[in-house]
């Protein structure tokens, strides 16, 4: 996987005006992190994600329009988010703030679509849970709050979706945690 992102590195460097192929490394750069990850082989994460972000930023700057570079936007800030959290570094904060306007902008342009608002709602919850573990109990309350928002809308909506009682109940619990800490 490294020498094919490696090779397609040299594709993009020689046709810089091709943005699918920009896409597709950036893709794969993501993956590759997450793959790394799993392996436990993390010396190398944060310059294959800075570098996957990087090249999506770009693309959803150039072509504010496409739906599937603003699609591997979202999802490489959610799953950055989600090793940072795991590997209890302090960025994970700021990436899941990333992550949730990244979101918010998917359903801001895509309203119809359950499924955005359902990631969205992940989205918060990931964050909230991130800010109660980093005693930021008042702010984690309140995206706990926005997220069962957005999930009661899709159930009001009969809209379903598959990991809503789980999620809904971790919410709820997350919320509950963090109010007992404010007093």
């Amino acid at each position: 996987l490294v020498k094919a992102l490696d090779l397609k590195r040299e594709i993009v460097a020689s046709n810089e005006s091709a943005p699918r192929l920009r896409g597709d490394l950036a893709l794969g750069l993501s993956q590759l992190a997450i793959l790394r990850y799993r392996m436990s082989k993390t010396e190398t994460l944060q310059d294959l994600m800075d570098e996957a972000i990087a090249i999506q930023e770009q693309l959803i700057a150039a072509y504010p329009l496409n739906q599937e570079f603003a699609n591997e936007y979202a999802f490489a800030c959610t799953n950055w988010c989600a090793i940072l959290q795991r590997l209890n570094d302090p960025r994970a904060v700021d990436m899941g703030r990333t992550s949730v306007q990244a979101w918010e902008s998917r359903v801001l342009h895509s309203p119809e679509t359950s499924r955005n608002h359902a990631r969205l709602a992940g989205a918060r919850l990931a964050l909230a849970n991130i800010l109660r573990d980093e005693h930021q109990y008042d702010e984690a309350i309140a995206m706990y709050s926005n997220a069962i928002a957005v999930f009661d809308d899709l159930m009001a909506s009969g809209i379903p979706v598959a990991t809503r009682n789980d999620t809904l109940m971790n919410a709820h619990w997350g919320r509950a945690s963090s109010a007992s800490h404010t007093g």
